[in-house]
């Protein structure tokens, strides 16, 4: 008999969460889990990650679930969640993201009270994202969901400390389980940079996100117009996504005369990863960010900012570089980097080797399906 699992996630928008249970679903076993995607939608200006990686198992759609807190449509979403879950009568409900965790949570102990709860927090919005007002309000919120949940799970043990420290769970409910990726093999670097266009004497900073706030779009080129001086001819900067301050951005480019590719979102990544020499993250809060470990499979470095669970995976001068979130010192440290290309060679090869004796794939779906079988078998015997 199959272990019936119920996913859900706020919208499957090309990202880190989206990847990662992708991945996830298609490492379980079909012959020993029933898996269902129950999943909103993305915005116009998103890709969804469905499109290019469709899945095998079951996707069901909930209109009704957008990012945005819209009450009306919420309740609508929370009542579709509650009759596919009475009809499905799943062993074990796994929410990803804010929004699903809410809805999910509540929809599966009204639905389906006999199943096991699972919520994975993929970051945290403790800062960066509210005033402190709201965040005090999620908090309440998440302490009060923590209690109709079996366990919690944290992709970093700087998230889960983060959580634990604002009394969100108790010790025994927190797993940390790491991120996974398929590790990718090494493309060929002169061909990607041909197909961008990119000059053999140009050095190439990719930066990869959601155009907003949080991520922090404008100090990265802030960072990179410091960093130019007056000579920005042999320096690029390709900026692959889309959102609300793109605009802004493109503006800021051109007022400063930068040579700054805007792409938009892509399906690939790889197709960019190749053909850079170094990644930049500049996010403000980040979970730890699944684009480090897409970087590395291609032997490329990252420079982020020290925030959040980025130093599980960088430490600075070894898997990557690190800075506060300062412009000037951040533009520093991109030019200590340029100036050492030995040293940029040898953290790119050991944040590879990282990732693949600690970030694989097959562990973090291993991790999962272990959760799964523990948490089925109380009810089975029960």
């Amino acid at each position: 008999m199959s272990i019936k699992v119920v996913s859900i996630i706020s919208r499957m928008n090309v990202g880190g969460p989206a990847v990662l249970l992708g991945d996830l679903i298609e490492g379980l076993n079909p012959f020993e889990f029933e898996h269902t995607l129950l999943t909103g939608v993305c915005r116009a200006n998103e890709i969804d990650y469905l499109e290019s990686h469709p899945l095998t198992g079951k996707a069901i759609y909930l209109p009704e679930v957008q990012r945005s807190v819209l009450p009306i449509k919420d309740i609508k979403g929370l009542f579709a969640m509650i009759a596919i879950l009475r009809k499905i009568k799943p062993d074990v409900v796994h929410t990803h993201t804010s929004k699903a965790g809410v809805l999910g949570r509540i929809a599966t102990r009204l639905a389906a009270p006999k199943a096991k709860v699972v919520h994975t927090y993929h970051g945290h919005v403790l800062y960066g994202y509210f005033p402190k007002f709201m965040t005090y309000l999620i908090i309440i919120l998440e302490r009060s969901l923590a209690k109709i949940t079996d366990v919690l799970v944290a992709i970093t043990s700087q998230v889960e400390d983060d959580l634990r420290s604002v009394r969100i769970g108790n010790s025994h409910q927190w797993r940390m389980i790491r991120l996974g990726i398929k590790i990718e093999s090494l493309r060929n670097r002169a061909e990607a940079r041909y197909a961008l266009n990119i000059r053999s004497e140009e050095m190439t900073f990719l930066w990869i996100g959601r155009f907003a706030a949080i991520k922090n779009p404008i100090f990265a080129l802030e960072a990179f117009k410091e960093f130019c001086g007056n000579n920005p001819r042999n320096y690029r900067l390709i900026m692959v996504g889309d959102g609300e301050l793109k605009e802004d951005a493109e503006q800021f480019a051109s007022d400063a005369k930068l040579q700054v590719d805007f792409v938009g979102w892509s399906n690939d990544v790889y197709k960019y990863l190749p053909a850079a020499d170094i990644l930049l993250l500049t996010s403000v809060n980040e979970g730890m960010g699944m684009v480090i470990l897409e970087a590395a499979t291609q032997n490329v470095p990252t420079l982020a900012t020290n925030v959040g669970g980025v130093t599980e995976f960088i430490k600075d001068g070894e898997t990557g570089f690190l800075s506060s979130l300062n412009v000037h010192e951040y533009a520093i440290k991109m030019k200590e980097i340029v100036s050492a290309p030995d040293l940029l060679s040898r953290t790119g090869k050991s944040a590879r080797a990282l990732v693949e004796s600690e970030f694989s794939r097959e562990l973090f779906v291993k991790n999962h399906v272990d959760l799964y079988r523990e948490l089925y078998r109380p009810i089975k015997s029960a």
